[in-house]
């Protein structure tokens, strides 16, 4: 990247090649967990985005301070690290995850059983939908719009405190970028907190 123009750009097809992943991430739980498990599954692995800021607000600071060979800027620097590790995450989960529990050598037959017959015992109990109804009827749905309105306003403001904080900090304080990462990685506790007990 050489201005924000390429910046924003590239912020944009990036937020279009993650938007699908929190929905993706619901419904494969819902192809491994029984019903009754499943809002602390997905409480569990959205978990993920507090600690990944607690813990990453503060490892990008370092990362943004700390001198390189290669004589990069310390943002440059920090994403080059930080998107190494996520692909390296990335290829490891796909030889980790698999798509159904039948397909999973880590469990046993014993295990595989339970888990299949519970899930079918789900299903069994899902009210059949309407298969004329498409997309058409989706789109004209309240719930599915109350819906995305929530997600909408939740990830606004998510992505409000997530982005702009450390500016607020910096400009109100003499703060460097790793004390201005750790203040900022605080609300994201009680957050963190707030979804376990919810």
């Amino acid at each position: 990247m050489q201005n924000a123009t390429q910046f924003y750009v590239l912020r944009f097809l990036l937020g279009i090649a993650e938007s699908g992943f929190a929905p993706g991430i619901i419904y494969y739980i819902s192809q491994w967990m029984p019903r009754r498990f499943r809002a602390w599954a997905i409480a569990g692995s959205m978990l993920a985005i507090p600690i990944s800021i607690i813990l990453g607000g503060p490892l990008s600071g370092w990362l943004m301070t700390m001198s390189n060979s290669f004589g990069l800027s310390g943002w440059r620097w920090m994403f080059l690290v930080e998107g190494g590790l996520t692909l390296l995450a990335a290829f490891m989960a796909l030889r980790i995850f698999v798509d159904t529990p039948a397909q999973a050598n880590w469990l046993d037959s014993g295990q595989k059983q339970w888990l299949l017959a519970e899930l079918e015992r789900d299903k069994s109990h899902i009210p059949a939908g309407n298969p004329e109804a498409g997309i058409g009827h989706l789109l004209r749905s309240f719930n599915v719009w109350a819906s995305a309105g929530v997600w909408f306003s939740l990830m606004s403001g998510a992505y409000g405190i997530m982005y702009w904080l450390p500016q607020i900090i910096k400009q109100l304080s003499d703060a460097g970028d790793f004390k201005v990462s750790i203040l900022s990685a605080l609300p994201w506790i009680g957050l963190g907190a707030g979804m376990l007990i919810n």
